[in-house]
């Protein structure tokens, strides 16, 4: 978003404004306002190519109350990192074109 407000703007749109049954203590917030109740969308209207397992991770990431969401330790051990399709092998992967070396490298070179 182009500013905070606008930033929650786009959150609520996608999310829905958090009620009270999923945020409690969202009210005793430094500079809380009360919002318009917009509903939220379901994630795999956000999300349509994402599976079971991805979308429940997500929905433990994209928790409104901080004493809800999943930790960082508990979102490397869910089972969407060991679900399949599993990872291709690094040595699989495509690799980008090597970059060719210039006589007279340019400051855009750099950037």
């Amino acid at each position: 978003g182009n500013s905070d407000i606008d930033q929650l703007g786009k959150i609520f749109a996608a999310f829905g404004t958090p009620k009270p049954s999923q945020w409690a203590d969202m009210v005793y917030l430094p500079d809380y306002v009360e919002y318009q109740y917009v509903p939220g969308q379901p994630l795999k209207t956000l999300f349509p190519t994402a599976t079971e397992d991805a979308l429940d991770l997500l929905s433990k990431m994209f928790s409104y109350d901080p004493k809800a969401r999943i930790s960082a330790q508990q979102a490397l051990e869910h089972r969407y990192f060991s679900s399949g399709p599993l990872p291709t092998e690094p040595a699989l992967l495509p690799r980008p074109p090597p970059k060719r070396e210039s006589a007279n490298p340019r400051v855009s070179d750099f950037n």
